[in-house]
C-alpha cells in the first residue's frame, strides 16, 4: 500500500453528539483524485507550534 503525506487545513465542525467533529475536504483534493470520498482514511492529527 502506497503512502503519501499531505499538509492540508481542514475546517472542524462539531456534531450535536458528543466529542465528536466532521471535517470539511478541500474540493481540489477530491477533484485531483488524491482523496476518494468512498475510501476510510486514517487521519493523523498534530498540534502546530507557532
Amino acid at each position: 500500500m502506497e503512502s503519501k503525506e499531505f499538509i492540508v487545513k481542514f475546517e472542524k465542525k462539531s456534531t450535536k453528539k458528543g466529542g465528536n467533529y466532521y471535517f470539511n475536504i478541500p474540493i481540489q483534493l477530491i477533484r485531483s483524485e488524491i482523496i476518494d470520498p468512498e475510501v476510510k482514511y486514517e487521519i493523523q492529527v498534530f498540534k502546530v507550534i507557532k
